[in-house]
C-alpha cells in the first residue's frame, strides 16, 4: 500500500509540475499581432484535424472491444477470482480508458507545442536562452502529461479492480494471488492505447509527410520559392503537420510503450515473486513501476537545467539535461533497490547503470554521424554532384553503417546485464537483472520524449518567424535553435526504437512463461507466427508510406494549380511579394486524404494476431496459439525495429544534408537534396513511426489474447 501511494504521489506531483510549466510558458508574450493571428489559425486547423481523428479512434476502440469481449465469452482463461462478467467489464473499461487517455495526451501535446512554437518565435526577440527555455518547457509539458497519464491510468485501473475485490483488506497470503489475477486484466489498457495510437499516427504521420513533400517539391523546387516562404500554399500544412504528426505521434508512441512495458514488466514481476514470502515478494511486484515513476521525477528536475547563452552550443544544453536525468534516475534506482531488494541492491544498481548508460550512448552515437563534418555526410554531399540517384544510394548505404555501432552497444549492454546476474545465487536472477536493466533504460523516456517534441517546436518557430516580418537577428537565433533541436529529435527517435525493443523483450519473456508446446508443433508454429509478424510489419509500414506518397501527390497538384498562373523566369515563378495563397484548401485536402483510408489497416493490425491464435488453437488443440504469438512479436520486433531505426537514421542524414543546401546558391546539390529529403520525409515521418507502433500494438494484442488460448 505504501509503495502504491508513493507511485501515485509522484505521478500527481509530476502532473502538477507539468501544469506549472505550461502556466510559465503561457505568461510569455506571443508576439506581434500578425504572429498571434497566425498562431490562432494554426491552432484552429490542428484542432479540426484532431477532432476528425476522434471519430476514427472511437470506431477502432469499439470494434476492438467487441472482438475481445466476444473472444472472452467464447474461450476460457478467466482468473479464478474474477468472473466472466467482471472480466468483460474490466476489459471494456481498460480499453476505453486507454484510448481516452491516449487521445487526450495526443491532443494536449499537439496544442501545447503549437502554442510553444509561437511563443518560442516571439521569445527569440529577447534572447536565445528565452526561446530555448520556452521551447523546452513546452516540450516538457507535453512529455510529462503523456507519461504521467499513462502511469496514472494504469495504476488507477489496477487499484480500482483490486479494491472492488477487497484486496486491500486481505492478508498478504490471499492478497498476492488476487493481485496476480488483477494484473492479468491490465493489458487491455495497453490495447486501448494501441487502438488510439495507431489512428493518430496513421492520420497525423501521413499528413505530416505529405505536406512536407508537397511544400518542398512543388513550392520550393518547382516554383523556386524559399523554404517556409509564405507564398507557398502548402507551408501552413507543413507547420500543422509538425504538431499533429510528429509531436502527437511521438506522444502516443511513448504512451503506448509505457503502457505495454508496464503490463509485461508486472507479469514478469509476478513470476519472480512466486515462491517468495514477506517484503521481498511485495518489493519485486512494485519494483518496475517505481523505477518508471522516479524517471518521471528525474525529468521534472532536469528540465530547468536546460539553459544557454548566445555564445554556447545549444546541443550541450540539451545534453546537460539528458545527463542530469540519467544521473537522478540512477540515484533513484539505487535507492529503490536498497529499499525493496536490499540483499542484491548493488548488483541491481549495476544493471540499472548499464541500461541507462547504454541506451543514452546508443542514441547519441547518431549525433556523430549527423554533423556536417562527419565522413558519412561528406560522402553524401559529394554524391549529390552526380544527381539524386547517387545521393539516395549514398545516403542509404551510410544509414546502414550508422546504425551498426549503436545496435552493438545496446546488445553488449544486454549481455552485461545477464552476465552480472551470476552474482545473485537464486533462481530467476537473470530475469531480475534484465528487468531492472530494461526499466532503467525506459526511465529516461520522458526526457527523450521532450527532446523529440522540441524538434517540431523549433521547426514550427522557424516557419512562423519566416511568415512574419521580423528582424534578421531574431531569425538567426531561431535557426540556431532549429538546427540543435533537429539533432536532438533524431536522438529521441533512435531512443524510441530502443524502447520498442525493450517492450518487445519484456512481452516475449512474459508470454514465454505462459507457453508450453510439444516439439513436433515447433515447425508450423514458428513458421506461421514468424510469417504473419513479418507480413504485418512490412505491409503496414509499406501501406503507410504509400498513403503518404498518394496524399503528397494530390497536395503537390493543388500547389501547382494555385501557382500555375504566374509567369516563370529561368524556371522560377514571378510571384508578387504580397500574394496570399489559399492555405485552407491545402489543409482541408490533406486532412481528407490522410483520414480516408486510416481505419481498415488499423483494424487489420489489431485483429489479425487474435485470428491467428484462434486458428492455431483449433488446428493443434493445445497452446500452439500462444507460441505463435511469441514468435509473431519476436519477429515483428527484430524486423520492424531494425527497419525503423534504419529509416530514422536515413531521415536524419538526408535531412541534415538538406539543411546545408536550403538555398539555390548550392546549385549542384539543391535539387538532389530536395528529392532525397522527400524520401526521408516519407519513410522517416510515416513508415518508421508506423513500424514502431506496429511492434508495440502487436505486443499489447498478444498480452490480451494469449491468456485466452489456454
Amino acid at each position: 500500500m505504501t509503495e502504491l501511494g508513493l507511485i501515485v504521489g509522484i505521478d500527481a506531483a509530476a502532473l502538477a509540475f507539468a501544469a506549472l510549466l505550461w502556466r510559465l510558458v503561457s505568461l510569455h508574450d506571443s508576439g506581434p499581432l500578425g504572429m498571434r493571428r497566425l498562431g490562432a489559425a494554426l491552432e484552429r486547423a490542428a484542432r479540426a484535424l484532431l477532432f476528425r481523428e476522434y471519430g476514427l479512434v472511437a470506431v477502432a476502440t469499439a470494434l476492438t472491444a467487441l472482438a475481445v469481449v466476444a473472444l472472452r465469452g467464447g474461450l476460457s482463461g478467466y482468473p479464478s477470482a474474477v468472473t466472466g462478467l467482471e472480466a468483460g467489464f474490466w476489459t471494456v473499461s481498460g480499453l476505453l480508458l486507454g484510448a481516452l487517455f491516449t487521445t487526450f495526451a495526443a491532443r494536449a501535446a499537439a496544442i501545447v507545442t503549437l502554442r510553444g512554437s509561437v511563443r518560442a518565435a516571439a521569445g527569440a526577440q529577447m534572447s536565445l536562452d528565452r526561446s530555448l527555455t520556452i521551447a523546452m518547457r513546452s516540450a516538457g509539458t507535453a512529455s510529462l502529461l503523456g507519461e504521467t497519464l499513462s502511469l496514472l491510468g494504469f495504476v488507477g485501473l489496477f487499484g480500482a479492480a483490486y479494491a472492488i475485490k477487497g484486496g486491500f483488506a486481505l492478508p498478504p497470503e490471499q492478497a498476492r494471488p488476487l493481485a496476480a489475477q488483477v494484473v492479468g486484466l491490465l493489458p487491455c489498457f495497453a490495447l486501448g492505447a494501441a487502438a488510439a495510437a495507431l489512428v493518430v499516427q496513421r492520420a497525423g504521420g501521413t499528413f505530416h509527410a505529405a505536406s512536407g513533400v508537397a511544400s518542398d517539391g512543388a513550392g520550393e523546387r518547382d516554383a523556386g520559392l524559399d523554404h517556409d516562404d509564405p507564398r507557398n500554399p502548402a507551408v501552413v500544412s507543413e507547420l500543422i503537420g509538425d504538431h499533429v504528426g510528429a509531436v502527437a505521434t511521438r506522444s502516443v508512441d511513448a504512451f503506448l510503450a509505457s503502457s505495454v512495458g508496464n503490463s509485461a514488466a508486472l507479469l514478469l514481476s509476478l513470476k519472480l515473486a512466486e515462491g517468495r514470502e514477506g517484503p521481498d515478494a511485495t518489493g519485486l511486484l512494485v519494483l518496475p513501476i517505481l523505477i518508471r515513476a522516479f524517471g518521471i521525477l528525474a525529468t521534472a528536475f532536469s528540465i530547468p537545467f536546460v539553459r544557454t547563452d548566445e555564445a554556447s552550443n545549444l546541443a550541450h544544453a540539451l545534453l546537460r539535461g539528458h545527463v542530469s536525468t540519467a544521473v537522478i534516475s540512477l540515484a533513484g534506482i539505487a535507492g529503490i533497490c536498497y529499499w525493496l531488494v536490499p540483499a542484491h541492491w548493488g548488483v541491481l544498481t549495476g544493471a540499472g547503470a548499464l541500461g541507462v548508460g547504454a541506451t543514452s550512448a546508443t542514441a547519441y552515437l547518431l549525433t556523430l554521424q549527423a554533423r556536417r563534418s562527419s565522413p558519412l555526410l561528406r560522402d553524401a554531399s559529394d554524391a549529390a554532384r552526380l544527381g539524386a540517384g547517387a545521393l539516395l544510394a549514398s545516403g542509404m548505404a551510410s544509414s546502414l553503417l550508422a546504425i551498426a555501432p549503436g545496435l552493438a552497444v545496446f546488445a553488449a549492454s544486454g549481455f552485461g546485464a545477464v552476465r552480472i546476474a551470476q552474482a545473485i545465487p537464486e533462481a530467476g536472477s537473470a530475469d531480475l537483472t534484465c528487468l531492472v536493466w530494461g526499466m532503467a533504460a525506459l526511465s529516461v523516456m520522458p526526457y527523450t520524449l521532450a527532446l523529440a517534441s522540441i524538434g517540431p517546436i523549433a521547426d514550427g518557430a522557424r516557419g512562423i518567424a519566416a511568415m512574419t516580418p521580423l528582424d534578421q537577428e531574431l531569425k538567426r537565433r531561431i535557426a540556431r535553435l532549429d538546427d540543435a533541436a533537429f539533432i536532438s529529435a533524431a536522438v529521441a527517435r533512435q531512443y524510441a526504437a530502443l524502447a520498442g525493443a525493450l517492450v518487445a523483450f519484456f512481452t516475449v519473456r512474459a508470454l514465454s512463461e505462459l507457453t508450453t508446446f510439444q516439439g513436433e508443433q515447433l515447425g508450423p508454429v514458428v513458421f506461421w507466427g514468424a510469417a504473419l509478424g513479418a507480413t504485418l510489419a512490412l505491409g503496414y509500414a509499406g501501406a503507410s508510406a504509400r498513403a503518404a506518397v498518394r496524399c503528397a501527390r494530390e497536395l503537390a497538384a493543388e500547389v501547382e494549380r494555385q501557382l500555375r498562373g504566374f509567369p516563370r523566369e529561368h524556371g522560377i515563378a514571378a510571384i508578387p511579394s504580397d500574394y496570399t495563397p489559399s492555405y485552407k484548401t491545402c489543409v482541408d485536402l490533406g486532412s481528407s486524404l490522410c483520414l480516408r483510408q486510416t481505419l481498415p489497416p488499423v483494424l487489420g493490425l489489431l485483429l489479425l494476431p487474435g485470428a491467428l491464435g484462434l486458428c492455431l488453437r483449433a488446428l493443434f488443440h493445445g497452446q500452439a496459439g500462444q507460441a505463435a504469438l511469441v514468435w509473431l512479436v519476436l519477429v515483428t520486433a527484430v524486423l520492424g525495429l531494425t527497419s525503423a531505426s534504419y529509416f530514422d537514421v536515413l531521415r536524419t542524414l538526408l535531412g541534415a544534408l538538406r539543411r546545408t543546401n536550403r538555398t539555390r546558391d548550392s546549385a549542384v546539390a539543391f535539387t538532389p537534396s530536395i528529392v532525397a529529403d522527400a524520401l526521408g520525409d516519407v519513410f522517416g515521418n510515416s513508415a518508421a513511426p508506423a513500424l514502431q507502433l506496429t511492434v508495440k500494438a502487436l505486443a499489447a494484442t498478444a498480452l490480451v489474447v494469449a491468456p485466452l488460448l489456454l
